[in-house]
């Protein structure tokens, strides 16, 4: 039998589909054994609908934690907060005092994007550190020739942080438009073969409620 343009395109497996209902996970239609689900993934009062096109093995945040989506599970990205990172992460609570999880849930998706922007980061948020602990320092020194040095070594640090700054936020801007052309075109896709992935899904949403034995 020869596949329409359509049907090709459905089985090629350009879309990945991930959902949560009643405590059970189903990647791409099937459900997943809780035995094959990685022991940290927490599914109480959890209920989602994800779809992905394009990306054969998408990362997604599930409570808190990042799980890149493979074949047939869920397998845990990031890991616990070690000590290493216990200063910047007070550092990002302190940029973020409306939403203290923010800062945390952000650096562990770019931990899983971009290992090269996660330590420049880290880095930005050291110097915003080293800046605040200078100051401190030139507030309890009286006028004189060891304050002027504190100062003078601060608005370097300082210059330093700005340009940083400046880097990374150029870096983050670049990935958001890569990101957004990404959905451009996934969009388009989607466009083309709206009648293939509206029967897929209907297939999907069939099978997801027949699996149970009469």
């Amino acid at each position: 039998m020869t596949l329409t343009s359509d049907q090709a395109w459905a089985q090629r497996g350009s879309e990945r589909t991930l959902h949560i209902q009643n405590d059970t996970v189903y990647v791409d239609g099937a459900a997943v054994p809780d035995d094959e689900l990685p022991p940290e993934l927490s599914l109480d009062g959890v209920q989602m609908q994800y779809e992905v096109y394009g990306i054969e093995a998408p990362m997604l945040q599930i409570q808190g934690r990042i799980y890149r989506l493979t074949e047939s599970t869920l397998e845990l990205v990031d890991s616990a907060p070690d000590a290493r990172n216990t200063d910047a992460h007070d550092t990002e609570a302190r940029n973020d005092r409306t939403n203290p999880a923010a800062a945390s849930d952000y650096m562990a998706m770019l931990q899983a994007q971009s290992q090269a922007l996660y330590e420049a980061v880290q880095r930005e948020y050291a110097l915003e550190q080293e800046a605040e602990q200078r100051a401190y320092r030139i507030h309890e020194l009286e006028p004189g020739s060891e304050r002027a040095a504190h100062l003078d070594t601060l608005r370097q640090t300082v210059a330093r942080l700005f340009d940083l700054k400046q880097a990374n936020r150029n870096h983050e801007i670049m990935q958001l438009e890569k990101q957004v052309e990404a959905m451009r075109q996934r969009m388009q896709e989607r466009a083309v073969h709206r009648e293939a992935m509206i029967e897929r899904r209907m297939q999907q949403l069939v099978n997801a409620y027949s699996t149970e034995e009469p």
